[in-house]
Order: structure tokens, then C-alpha cells, then sequence
């Protein structure tokens, strides 16, 4: 069980690291550009990525380490909503906002 929790935190560590580097492109390079709507479908995949997993494994990580976790996909959610050129943009980030009414923290 204990390496099984280690393989978790390795691949959610990797998930946050994807997300953040999607994150900085967008950031850095999206000045209205033909790529903006790619950049920002990618944000949006890599977040959706990240949440699930974590939701799927949550059971294996200890209870303080998902207080933080929580907190940060909740921030992250928050924040991705926010962006208003990414619920402009995607499609399906819209969509999935205004379908989503579930608080997972």
C-alpha cells in the first residue's frame, strides 16, 4: 500500500507540474493569437486531467496532504473560472462550468 501512495503523489506531482507549464504558456504567449483557443483547451484538459485523478486516488493519500491538495484544485478551479478568456474560449470548459454544481472540497 505504502508504494501504491507513493505512485499517486509521483503522478499527481506530475499532473500539477503539466498543469502549471500549461498554465505559464498561456500566460506568457496568449496575446490573441490564432493559438490562444488551442493553449486554453489544453489548460482546461490538463485541470480536468489533474481533478479527476486526484479524485480518483484521494482514498490513498493521508489527510493533511488532501486538505492541501483540496484547497489548491479548489483554487485552481476557481481561478480557471475566472479566466475570462478561457470560459469565453472553450467550449467545453463552458460547458462543464455550467454543469457543474458539485463542491468537491
Amino acid at each position: 500500500m505504502h508504494a501504491e501512495r507513493l505512485e499517486v503523489i509521483k503522478h499527481l506531482y506530475a499532473l500539477l507540474n503539466e498543469f502549471n507549464d500549461s498554465l505559464f504558456i498561456l500566460i506568457n504567449t496568449g496575446k490573441g493569437n490564432e493559438q490562444d483557443e488551442a493553449t486554453i483547451e489544453k489548460l482546461y484538459n490538463d485541470y480536468n486531467i489533474l481533478r479527476k485523478f486526484y479524485r480518483n486516488n484521494r482514498i490513498l493519500i493521508n489527510k493533511e496532504l488532501s486538505e492541501i491538495i483540496d484547497k489548491l484544485i479548489n483554487n485552481l478551479h476557481s481561478a480557471l473560472f475566472e479566466f475570462k478568456k478561457v470560459t469565453e474560449t472553450s467550449a467545453s470548459l463552458k460547458t462543464e462550468y455550467e454543469k457543474e454544481d458539485i463542491n468537491y472540497y
